[in-house]
């Protein structure tokens, strides 16, 4: 598991060669964004009930259409999760997304769906994640922003808990939090 402080450096070295070697039509920010959907996965914790074997594989799904291109599947090639593969499945609809463990929620998805799908996986263990503005605080677990030039996020607890996952204390050091308590 990567060091709280090496955790962004390190999600810059990861993407950077994806993005010039593979596609260059995927921007710094978009890589970024990639590279942290995969580094999430160490720092949450699914109830064993969101794995339906033990072989089963931690999928990465991306609903509405892709910023990060086949980025996010060079990433993920040959990585494991306490023994699980990771994948990544793309997603056209809310309603056609299976079995997900990570999900991104793509801005192009359009600002109309993205409150509906935060509704639609509330109770699944589904970690949903966007960069849609007020993503977090209309209900998404954790929402990708730019500030000075950095990759940030905001999670929010309620969300998270409410799928029935946990999420490590020192990923919720390295974002801006939105407590449980907090109205909605």
């Amino acid at each position: 598991m990567l060091g709280v402080a090496l955790l962004l450096p390190a999600l810059l070295r990861v993407a950077a060669p994806f993005a010039r070697a593979d596609d260059s039509a995927i921007s710094r920010e978009n890589a970024l964004k990639a590279a942290a959907l995969y580094n999430l996965i160490p720092f949450i914790d699914w109830p064993s009930a969101g794995f339906p074997s033990p072989d089963s594989p931690v999928i990465i799904g991306v609903l509405g259409r892709d910023p990060f291109g086949r980025l996010l599947d060079g990433l993920v090639e040959n990585e494991r999760y306490h023994g699980h593969p990771i994948r990544v499945v793309r997603f056209s609809t809310a309603e056609s997304v299976g079995l997900c463990h990570v999900l991104f929620i793509a801005r192009a998805a359009g600002p109309q769906n993205w409150p509906r799908a935060t509704i639609d996986f509330e109770h699944r263990p589904i970690l949903t994640v966007s960069d849609v503005d007020d993503f977090a605080s209309h209900g998404g677990s954790i929402q990708f922003f730019i500030a000075r030039n950095h990759l940030r996020m905001i999670i929010n607890l309620m969300a998270v808990r409410s799928a029935g996952l946990s999420v490590s204390s020192k990923l919720l050091r390295l974002a801006e939090v939105i407590p449980e308590n907090a109205s909605r």
